[in-house]
């Protein structure tokens, strides 16, 4: 079996248990305290970077993160292991955040969130409903 190298991927935790990086979405893990532990490529780049390495600073210090402080001091307050998903729009793009609190290997508790690109769903929506208002208009 093949090892990969935690200087070439991000990985939860240890080496060789999910390379962050292979996943498409951008995702995020954050300590109880609210700092960023972990992250994959496509949320270095949805932030971009260009503010310095987005590890061990707070998850406020990020304005997409920020509109979700909300949810994400909830999900880092409450026992309740239960996923939250939240629509935000950052930079012209609409997403769905799901926010799930969850434990790790060495029994720190943790918050994992995905980012999933529904842009263009938004969009198809829109026209969908534009059309049907035509269509009712018509008749």
């Amino acid at each position: 079996m093949k090892t990969i190298s935690k200087d070439k991927y991000n990985c939860i935790g240890e080496p060789g248990l999910l390379p962050l990086d292979l996943i498409n979405d951008p995702f995020i893990i954050l300590g109880v305290d609210g700092a960023i532990v972990d992250s994959n490529a496509s949320f270095a780049g949805l932030v971009s970077s260009a503010q310095g390495p987005i590890h061990n600073i707070n998850f406020s210090a990020i304005p997409l993160l920020k509109e979700l402080s909300g949810k994400i001091t909830h999900c880092l307050s409450t026992a309740s292991d239960s996923e939250l998903v939240e629509r935000v729009s950052y930079n012209s793009r609409n997403f769905e955040a799901q926010l799930l609190r969850f434990s790790h290997s060495d029994g720190s508790r943790r918050v994992r969130i995905i980012l999933r690109d529904i842009t263009n769903f938004i969009r198809l929506e829109k026209e969908l409903l534009k059309k049907n208002k035509e269509l009712m208009v018509i008749n």
